[in-house]
């Protein structure tokens, strides 16, 4: 989970001087945000990979909840 954070850290910081970049210029026509989400399932006959999937889409729409340039970790 630690590297999936560091991952997403780095990833905002290059988004953020994109963006920077791109506001710097007359005719800016988008900038760029991200969400995502890291969902983890120990596997086992019990779990179907619905229960993944479910838990990743609670995540994601946690983190589109609270703001552009998130990041959530589910499971």
């Amino acid at each position: 989970m630690r590297l999936v954070m560091e991952a997403a850290g780095s990833v905002n910081a290059k988004l953020a001087i994109l963006n920077e970049k791109a506001s710097n210029i007359d005719q800016v026509v988008a900038t760029i945000t991200k969400v995502a989400d890291q969902a983890t399932l120990v596997p086992s006959a019990a779990e179907p990979v619905t229960t993944l999937i479910e838990a990743a889409d609670v995540g994601l729409y946690r983190a589109k909840r609270d703001g552009k340039n998130q990041v959530a970790v589910s499971g």
